[in-house]
């Protein structure tokens, strides 16, 4: 039996300071970091090959050198793991400021097709999302992956994923960056294409939760499966106040629509509709009085 662990758009370093405080932004980086971390730890744990991280695994092609050297010990503490790293639109070129490290492996830079091969198990990527499958000579008698980062296409497109143009080329499965919620998608009657989404949530349009794609190999069979990460998890709550005669009413509707959340999560919430009386709302005054609730 051979594991990987499929993953993408940490989006590590990210700002985020347009939805968030300073101070809430800083902890939420930590927050990122800790999910790389803890997703290396699974590889690490379950005895895992590899762990493919299909692109944006940095938010920019300049990360700070804390993040960098945040990664580089993660990278170093698990020697038994690789991690194979691919590019994505937001940190193209940034694999060249990492230090060369014996389990750290990435594709060629000139957007031609690589190959790693664990056993009877071929791992392909490249950092060109159109590319042909004709660039990736497959053996149909092994486990083909294919990492790729960028839109799956239901048409050819040169900037695209195209899935038909992938169909009857002996891959089993397809490890995808670039959208940020978990998606799996036949290729054909042997294949899937699967986005792992971010292991952590950035802002409120990233609400749920978050987490990997355990693959399994075993009988030469192929087979995979979502795995959430533990962690605060982001949510968006619509609260309707049509019913509301006070201020303690509104409070009262957002706990009862708020109860079964976690008191670690962050919650975003939006009230909607006009309160029975002439209630003026305050937010801030709202936050304040619930934030220990």
């Amino acid at each position: 039996m051979m594991k990987f662990i499929h993953t993408a758009d940490f989006h590590l370093d990210a700002k985020m300071e347009a939805t968030m405080t300073p101070e809430q932004a800083a902890e939420r980086r930590q927050e990122l970091l800790k999910s790389f971390e803890d997703i290396a730890l699974a590889g690490h744990t379950i005895g895992a090959s590899a762990i493919l991280i299909c692109g944006d695994f940095f938010d920019s092609i300049t990360p700070s050198p804390s993040a960098i050297s945040h990664v580089c010990a993660t990278i170093e503490r698990y020697k038994d793991l690789d991690f194979i790293l691919l590019c994505g639109n937001h940190d193209e070129t940034v694999k060249h400021i990492l230090p060369e490290m014996p389990n750290l492996k990435t594709f060629p830079q000139n957007q031609e097709a690589g190959v790693f091969r664990y056993g009877n198990v071929d791992i392909w990527g490249s950092e060109n999302p159109g590319i042909a499958p004709s660039a990736m000579p497959f053996d149909a008698n092994h486990i083909n992956i294919v990492m790729l980062h960028g839109e799956r296409r239901e048409a050819s497109s040169p900037d695209g994923i195209s899935l038909p143009l992938w169909q009857n080329h002996h891959v089993d499965y397809m490890a995808l960056g670039h959208y940020h919620s978990y998606e799996a998608k036949q290729i054909d009657g042997r294949g899937v294409s699967v986005y792992a989404g971010c292991p952590a949530g950035r802002g409120f349009d990233e609400c749920g939760k978050k987490g990997y794609v355990l693959l399994t190999i075993s009988d030469e069979k192929l087979s995979h499966e979502f795995v959430e990460l533990k962690g605060r998890v982001l949510h968006r709550i619509e609260v309707s106040v049509a019913t509301c005669a006070s201020l303690l009413d509104i409070e009262q509707a957002i706990l009862d629509a708020t109860k079964e959340i976690e008191k670690q999560d962050a919650l975003r919430i939006e009230l909607h509709g006009a309160p029975m009386a002439d209630i003026k709302i305050m937010p801030s005054v709202l936050e304040k009085r619930l934030s220990d609730r």
